[in-house]
């Protein structure tokens, strides 16, 4: 998988995290959003945050997408205890743990291999050294 840190394709899905429960995917001018609802911003802990990205990767295995767009520009992620480079190196790992599917001994191999590339738009250079 790799990890791109400019503007995804045109039509790529895009994650984005809003308040409340809400877990949907909406169509708006033939670009589709995968819409992830939290708690309040002010206790999200480090669990939720992996549990939110997780949600995140399987939306996109189901509707068998190859590439993501992860926009941080609403900074729900930006937490005084979370430094930007932890957080970088906490949303990658999780993003390659979910998106991991073990198939050395299925006998039929699927057809969809998982994500290729994600992108991550509205991030600084503190953030980006901390992606694996």
């Amino acid at each position: 998988m790799k990890f791109n840190f400019s503007q995804a394709p045109l039509n790529t899905p895009t994650v984005l995290f809003q308040e409340g429960s809400e877990i949907s995917t909406v169509e708006r001018d033939g670009h589709r959003i995968f819409l992830i609802g939290y708690e309040k911003k002010e206790i999200l802990a480090n669990r939720k945050l992996h549990l939110l990205i997780r949600k995140a990767i399987r939306m996109a295995r189901e509707q068998k997408v190859t590439e993501l767009e992860f926009d941080l520009q609403n900074q729900l992620f930006v937490t005084p205890a979370l430094p930007a480079k932890e957080l970088g190196r906490l949303i990658s790992e999780n993003i390659l743990m979910a998106n991991y599917e073990f198939t050395r001994y299925k006998s039929e191999k699927p057809s969809y291999n998982g994500l290729e590339t994600v992108y991550f738009t509205h991030t600084d250079s503190e953030y980006e050294k901390g992606v694996t």
